[in-house]
């Protein structure tokens, strides 16, 4: 079962599950999808996080699923010292990310933007400790001049809601555009098989993951600096410290996690650290991640984390992805 939602295609895969269950599941999705999208978009004026965003530091209400993506990004940024940090809005707009991702591709105009102030946002680890998540009275609230965009983190929450609702099957995949989330076993009856592209060579893969644990690996996530790619280096990886498009470091990092969301976090704390010259194999990416695996800028692939070695089996592929298996 596929579906358009949230600018990806997202499938549903179950095991031992009639074709009839399937199709309920996905409509199911699909309707979940549309009012996630009412929540989570920054596209749509009329969403959740656009009120938020222009409410200035006003106590917006909210429902109970935004205020556990919100709490799950603040979680995130004070884990990772604010190397994730979502509040890098001002600085996506001010590099060009101003409108949606097909326009901007297409080189539409945007509005023009100050890119040396985008460097005076309200964000880090300090700033997030002011986002209030009140749930008695049913409101969110950010320090006035913060902006947000939880686009990531949110298709992976969705991910992991998915799959959680599911969970009764004997097995089943939830993807979203590469980031996914399996458990049980796949509709053979092993384990799932998830392979990582090369993003400088997308007919070829740099590395084939079997998922021994789906428990503590079945969340995946990759983030990277050529997908959304737009002028000669723009892109939609900001540096929270710079304000600016990650300059350096990886070509993409595919993390394996307990869920989707984590990897979310947690690729985006690999990629900003590399661009800094960080080692992260020596620290971690400093939330739940598993396993986690990089393409340099030249397609060679690095061992970034491995945290939790046993959850996964590594092995170089065949030139070509087997059938049944999944891409990152």
């Amino acid at each position: 079962m596929t579906f358009r939602a949230m600018s990806v295609d997202i499938t549903i895969l179950g095991s031992g599950v009639s074709p009839e269950r399937l199709h309920h599941a996905g409509e199911q999705a699909r309707i979940h999808a549309e009012w996630w999208e009412s929540l989570f978009s920054r596209f749509r004026p009329s969403s959740l996080l656009c009120r938020l965003n222009a409410a200035n530091g006003t106590a917006v209400s909210a429902p109970a699923a935004f205020m556990d993506v919100l709490e799950r990004a603040k979680t995130g940024v004070l884990a990772t010292s604010g190397a994730f940090d979502p509040a890098m809005l001002p600085a996506l707009e001010a590099a060009g990310y101003d409108r949606d991702f097909d326009l901007v591709r297409s080189g539409s105009s945007g509005a023009a933007r100050d890119i040396a102030g985008a460097s005076r946002f309200v964000a880090g680890p300090d700033a997030w400790e002011l986002v209030e998540i009140d749930r008695a009275a049913g409101t969110v609230r950010l320090p006035a001049g913060m902006r947000v965009d939880l686009g990531g983190i949110a298709k992976g929450a969705f991910v992991d809601l998915v799959a959680d609702r599911l969970a009764s099957w004997p097995g089943g995949l939830v993807d979203a555009g590469g980031d996914l989330r399996v458990w049980g076993c796949d509709p053979d009856g092993g384990p799932w098989r998830v392979a990582i592209g090369n993003p400088l060579d997308p007919e070829h893969d740099i590395a084939l993951v079997t998922i021994v644990e789906p428990a503590r690996a079945g969340g995946v996530a990759t983030s990277g600096v050529l997908r959304r790619k737009w002028g000669v280096d723009s892109h939609h990886l900001i540096d929270p410290r710079a304000g600016r498009p990650v300059a350096d470091g990886l070509a993409a990092v595919t993390v394996f996690a307990a869920t989707c969301a984590e990897a979310e976090i947690a690729t985006k704390t690999l990629m900003v650290g590399s661009g800094r010259g960080a080692d992260p194999a020596s620290h971690g990416p400093g939330v739940g991640a598993a396993f986690a695996v990089g393409v340099s800028r030249s397609g060679e692939r690095r061992m970034m984390y491995e945290g939790d070695r046993d959850a996964v089996e590594l092995e170089i592929p065949l030139d070509a992805v087997a059938a049944g298996d999944h891409r990152a």
